[in-house]
């Protein structure tokens, strides 16, 4: 739901671009890494707490981000959370350095605009 609401902020921004929106860490696995009509990506925004892909070991997404990060070092990262303390934040940082880290209780229209045309360009 929160990625399709972003999805339809988005169609209305400056930014030209296609816009997949999954709902677990299964099915964007499968776009980024198996889909053959998908050449690339500019920018991946992941929730933290996504449902799980258990046969590939990725309990939540800051582990896809990690593999994200190593195999497709160019593409921009953005990290959405619920609720994270300074410690949670120090590691993710440290495991991904994400171009962006959006907490959702600050997400409205105006921000997500800015923050991903500036996160973009």
């Amino acid at each position: 739901m929160l990625a399709e609401g972003i999805k339809s902020i988005l169609s209305y921004s400056e930014l030209k671009t296609e816009i997949k929106c999954v709902d677990s860490i299964k099915k964007a696995y499968k776009l980024i890494f198996e889909d053959k009509t998908v050449n690339h990506f500019d920018l991946i925004s992941l929730d933290i707490s996504m449902p799980p892909f258990i046969e590939r070991n990725l309990k939540n997404g800051i582990d896809l981000a990690e593999i994200i990060r190593k195999n497709y070092p160019k593409i921009k990262i953005i990290i959405l959370t619920g609720g994270c303390n300074d410690d949670d934040i120090s590691v993710i940082i440290r495991k991904i350095n994400p171009n962006g880290f959006i907490q959702k209780s600050d997400l409205n229209a105006e921000n997500i605009d800015f923050i991903f045309n500036q996160i973009i360009k």
